[in-house]
């Protein structure tokens, strides 16, 4: 249930198949591709990937207690006492004591409960400073070089691009930009009006939670582009002909997007709930 759980955020199946399909327009521009019975197989692996990690575990959880045969009762819990939920298993926990930060144990599950995420600000900030810092060479250093026929050629993220669009191929051109250049800064701002808010309050609750959520579901189509250089260089390996092989800057980018996932995972969307209606 634990790796089913922390298994989810990083599914990346559609990523998968919008890498493979970016890759095939890429190599059709040097060789004569066709795909194969496998890209099917891929394509129908796509759907049962997708039921696999939205799978909802709390629909798991009474089969466990029915098995072990498990009861718990059921109690009220009288104001101001807190309810804090289990971040595995989902049961909700009567823990006063949770909230200056002492951790509880699950009744069900067994993992340590907290009214709050440890450290949630402070682990936020150092991962977008982090990435803030990746990026730059992200961009700056070439994510691929490649040699076909005696022509060398080295590229970084935006030269992909323009050369997908002075191709003819304004449509992958497109869809590169906004996973490599629109969504990681869409999550950088996104994150850091989060953290401001810590201090200055502003918005409404509901729209900062869902600003959360979007960072979290967006997050990790900037993988895009790290899968297509994986793809890209594994296939094209001629030797005497050609050969792809992949440079710093595709790390560089590839640690920038797991940072990014991390600090929308670390920050605690409950803060800013707190913050609002201690205030009002």
């Amino acid at each position: 249930m634990r790796v089913l759980r922390a298994s989810k955020p990083w599914g990346m199946i559609e990523v998968c198949l919008l890498a493979i399909l970016v890759a095939l327009v890429k190599l059709s521009g040097f060789l004569h591709v066709v795909a194969g019975i496998g890209i099917a197989a891929i394509v129908a692996l796509a759907p049962l990937m997708a039921v696999i990690t939205n799978r909802n575990a709390g629909d798991l959880w009474p089969l466990y207690e029915a098995n072990n045969d498990l009861r718990f009762q059921a109690a009220l819990a009288p104001w101001p006492a807190h309810l804090v939920a289990c971040d595995l298993c989902g049961m909700a926990h009567q823990a006063a004591a949770a909230e200056g930060g002492a951790a509880i144990a699950c009744a069900r599950c067994g993992s340590e409960v907290h009214a709050r995420k440890p450290d949630s600000i402070m682990r936020t900030r150092a991962f977008l400073l982090a990435a803030l810092v990746l990026y730059i060479p992200a961009n700056v250093l070439p994510v691929m070089y490649t040699r076909l026929l005696g022509s060398e050629a080295q590229s970084t993220i935006l030269e992909g691009v323009e050369e997908f669009w002075r191709s003819g191929s304004w449509d992958i051109a497109v869809l590169i930009f906004t996973a490599s250049v629109a969504v990681p800064c869409t999550k950088f701002l996104a994150i850091a009006l989060l953290l401001l808010d810590q201090k200055f309050p502003i918005g409404s609750r509901v729209g900062k939670t869902r600003l959360l959520k979007l960072v979290e579901h967006i997050g990790y189509w900037s993988m895009l582009d790290v899968l297509v250089v994986a793809l890209v260089t594994a296939l094209i390996q001629f030797r005497a002909l050609g050969i792809a092989e992949p440079r710093s800057g595709i790390v560089f980018f590839g640690a920038v997007v797991v940072l990014t996932m991390l600090a929308a995972m670390s920050f605690d969307s409950r803060l800013a709930w707190k913050r609002q209606v201690g205030r009002g």
